[in-house]
């Protein structure tokens, strides 16, 4: 069974995130600039794109299906992506190539990808200036909040949740994402429990990803798998995962 850790672009996508680079003084502003990537999504009802700049948190893995309680915060503060480096993963767990978000279940992009489930297109354009390539990563989006019913992608919730710093915990208390502003309005972020939060875990599953490597030798390969059946969508979390492990990618080099 193919590990996300042997498909071509995520080990080539992994390679660009280590990418060292010399451009940024600070090891920790090179990270978090790597991190931040554009997602597109599609209003079914008027066919308009919409695109923002969002935050990589990771590769989903079995693991994170299985336990929310391994994965506690991290002793730094610091919201933590253990797929980012391109580490090893826990003894036993298996990696996908599913891309974790995250978000605000009152967002645009919660509403484009619910109101057009299953099929939910999503792309992702991903610029990683050091090392000069770019990721286009189109596919569909899951998405994951207090209303999912699946006891597996409920834990992966929680697990994200466990994962990230008291500060961006507070931003799912905000008001409600493009309502007009009350300064009156002051949230109290309290104990920022979970079960309070409008957040929303967005996931991504590709089916097509372009890269296009740039610099002194211009390179660019299609990677593409078949897409998921839509009556796929509808199983258990838990089988839809093994569904994409399971998943064949095909690689040809294009004219950039």
């Amino acid at each position: 069974m193919p590990s996300a850790s042997k498909v071509s672009w995520v080990v080539a996508l992994k390679a660009a995130l280590n990418h060292g680079g010399t451009r940024r003084p600070k090891r920790w502003r090179r990270e978090a600039k790597r991190k931040q990537l554009q997602l597109a999504t599609v209003d079914p009802d008027t066919l308009a794109p919409s695109v923002r700049t969002v935050v990589f948190r990771g590769f989903l893995r079995s693991d994170h299906l299985a336990s929310a309680a391994a994965m506690s915060a991290p002793a730094d503060g610091s919201d933590s992506e253990e797929s980012l480096a391109g580490g090893p993963s826990p003894e036993g767990s298996r990696d996908s190539c599913i891309i974790i978000l995250v978000t605000d279940s009152r967002s645009q992009k919660v509403h484009h990808a619910r109101a057009s489930f299953p099929k939910a297109p999503v792309e992702i354009c991903w610029w990683l200036d050091e090392a000069a390539v770019q990721f286009r990563i189109a596919g569909r989006a899951l998405v994951v909040d207090h209303s999912t019913a699946d006891s597996q992608l409920r834990a992966v919730r929680a697990a994200v949740w466990n994962r990230l710093r008291a500060s961006t915990r507070e931003t799912f208390i905000w008001p409600e994402p493009g309502k007009p502003r009350d300064d009156a309005v002051v949230p109290n972020p309290g104990e920022l429990r979970m079960e309070d939060a409008h957040f929303a875990v967005f996931l991504v599953l590709p089916s097509t990803v372009d890269e296009l490597q740039l610099g002194g030798r211009q390179r660019r390969r299609i990677h593409k798998t078949a897409p998921l059946p839509e009556d796929q969508w509808q199983l258990p979390f838990s089988d839809l995962f093994e569904q994409v492990l399971s998943q064949n990618w095909e690689v040809a080099d294009v004219n950039p």
